[in-house]
């Protein structure tokens, strides 16, 4: 018998509360601002937390009550992405055509435990839902095709059932008579529910979890069927979300792919009236501009009323306009469009920015991208002012992240002896102006007296790194460091320049920053260079550190490589790509030392 006064402990005495505190350190949900964003590796490890809540939900009834809720909070489809480094494409294809099977079948099991249990199904909060990297129109050889029908026939009737039971539930949730939606209009229409589509699962988990769901992820491909079918499938989505708050399309996975048209997220994203982050990457549908025509009588007039932040790449000037004029309070935006014509391209801050120019906290816009990534003459061959933005007239910037291109241009147009209207760009006209630098330098104003001398001149014998040179030496000439200062906004506190390929006119202009920054930009507290390929001299880099340094501003100085194909230029990797590739050769090695040990 135990003491008086021995604590007698057991699973009954703990508080609710501190139950609920132990099963959400297991969710990646309660631990993570945007769960379905999170790179593969931290989803790996949510898996591992995963089996941990189920092992608990299985010990008694008192934890089951704790931990099974909270074991669906998210449900994740990590799925393999590019495979690499094989040419066989039909081991490729079955490789990938079984993932895509064992993806509707893993999905098809989340679905039949949402309608066997509906409380369940409003404890779901996450949804990240891939497409796996596999489609059924590629060829492939009879012995492959075999092997995807025996796939097909071992989940046939479980998908059939779930498509069928989920269809009914929506029809009979229905409330304001309108059968259902379109999803669960599909029943005569579908030969085979068997073989329904993984998007189709895909869709019915969202509409069956539409009332709890607050984050969504979801892989969509563009269609090019007549707009007039459009109410069979997700561009007709008529579900409410009332909870969602945070809305995210992965983009491309790898060169080449077709992605969704921005338009046809429309409906879905009008029925998120509550969204506060959208991140639309490659939304563009580039490679067919049939569906800019198609949905030219499409208007996008949404009312984003609570939209925080968007991410958007791909679509023009006047695109983006339409969209940010339905966001009243955006404070973050991410934006890449690539630069074909720099007049045409280029935003004006006067004009597609204006409906957010006083709550923009943070912009992150580039357009280096693949076209121009190995040259500066877009920013050389530019010498009128009004093609470079200002961001001087944003009262609440405080985070820029620019290409250098973009930040500032010469304030006067260029003399005509070096007017680049007929083809400045030419050997002849580089080694004019470089050979009468010299003599210009007493045309300097005290001003630019930091400017970088002997380090930066052309030495004798030099290619082709001598034009690069004196291509920068014509910049140093046609801009002074108030071009840059001025479009800088007083509200700064960090800021970014990517891309600088004309490094001695940055050192100067950084030379300035430092000696202004105190009082033409109080708040400025971060200031990161990221100079293409090859890092300047250290003895530049050393002295621009501790300049900044004597005024409490943390200043860095990174070399970067150019940018590839499908880059997006400063913004951060697609979510479709933030995952491991796959190698064929490595996963069979992975499978033959697992069947030895066995």
């Amino acid at each position: 018998m135990p003491s008086s006064d021995t604590l007698i402990f057991s699973l009954a005495t703990i508080p609710s509360e501190t139950l609920d505190l132990i099963c959400s350190h297991f969710c990646l949900h309660c631990n993570r601002a945007h769960a379905v964003d999170a790179p593969l590796a931290v989803v790996d490890n949510a898996f591992g937390d995963q089996k941990t809540l189920s092992a608990l939900s299985r010990t008694c009834r008192r934890l089951r009550a704790h931990a099974q809720p909270v074991l669906f909070h998210l449900y994740h489809a990590a799925l393999p992405h590019t495979i690499t480094g094989d040419r066989r494409t039909f081991r490729a294809q079955l490789y990938n055509a079984r993932c895509h099977f064992r993806e509707k079948r893993l999905l098809a099991l989340f679905l039949r435990t949402l309608l066997d249990r509906q409380d369940l199904a409003a404890s779901v909060r996450a949804l990240a839902l891939y497409q796996a990297p596999w489609t059924g129109l590629v060829q492939m050889t009879p012995t492959g095709n075999a092997g995807v029908t025996e796939m097909r026939q071992l989940q046939g009737e479980l998908i059939a059932d779930v498509t069928s039971r989920s269809r009914q539930k929506l029809r009979h949730d229905d409330s304001g008579g309108g059968g259902g939606g379109y999803l669960a209009a599909g029943d005569a229409a579908a030969a085979d529910p068997g073989d329904s589509s993984l998007e189709l699962l895909q869709d019915l988990t969202v509409a069956l979890c539409a009332p709890s769901l607050d984050q969504l992820l979801i892989e969509r491909m563009m269609r090019l069927d007549e707009l007039a079918d459009a109410h069979s499938d997700w561009r007709a989505w008529s579900y409410d979300l009332p909870r969602l708050t945070y809305l995210a399309f992965p983009g491309l996975r790898a060169g080449g792919e077709e992605t969704y048209y921005y338009k046809e997220a429309r409906n879905l994203v009008a029925r998120a009236p509550n969204l506060r982050v959208l991140v639309a990457p490659d939304c563009e549908a580039e490679s067919d501009h049939w569906m800019e025509q198609q949905y030219s009588g499409v208007p996008w007039d949404l009312s984003l009323a609570h939209l925080r932040r968007l991410s958007i790449s791909g679509i023009e000037r006047g695109h983006l306009r339409a969209v940010l004029a339905g966001c009243p309070v955006l404070e973050d935006l991410e934006y890449f469009c690539e630069d074909t014509g720099f007049e045409d391209d280029v935003l004006c801050p006067g004009q597609d920015l204006a409906l957010v120019v006083k709550t923009l906290r943070r912009l992150c816009y580039s357009v280096i991208g693949r076209e121009n990534s190995s040259s500066i003459n877009a920013e050389l061959r530019v010498f009128d002012e009004e093609h470079y933005p200002s961001w001087a007239g944003f009262p609440a910037l405080q985070t820029l992240e620019i290409d250098r291109m973009l930040i500032y241009g010469p304030t006067e147009e260029a003399d005509s002896d070096d007017d680049d209207s007929d083809g400045g760009d030419s050997d002849s006209d580089d080694d004019e102006e470089a050979s009468n630098s010299d003599q210009e330098q007493h045309h300097h104003t005290a001003e630019e007296s930091a400017w970088p001398s002997a380090a930066h001149e052309p030495q004798d014998g030099q290619s082709p790194g001598s034009r690069q040179t004196k291509k920068e030496l014509r910049k140093m000439r046609k801009t002074t460091p108030e071009d840059f200062l001025s479009r800088l906004p007083p509200s700064l506190e960090m800021l970014r320049i990517g891309h600088i390929t004309s490094w001695p006119a940055m050192y100067r202009d950084a030379v300035a920053l430092a000696d202004q920054a105190a009082r033409r930009f109080p708040c400025l507290r971060t200031l990161r260079l990221e100079v293409v390929e090859m890092l300047p001299p250290q003895d530049e880099v050393t002295n621009l550190v501790s300049l900044f340094e004597v005024g409490g501003i943390s200043c860095s100085v990174t070399a970067v490589e150019r940018q590839g194909r499908d880059s997006r230029g400063l913004l951060p990797v697609r979510l479709a790509q933030s995952g491991p590739q796959v190698v064929l050769d490595e996963v069979e090695a992975r499978e033959n030392v697992n069947k030895n040990a066995t």
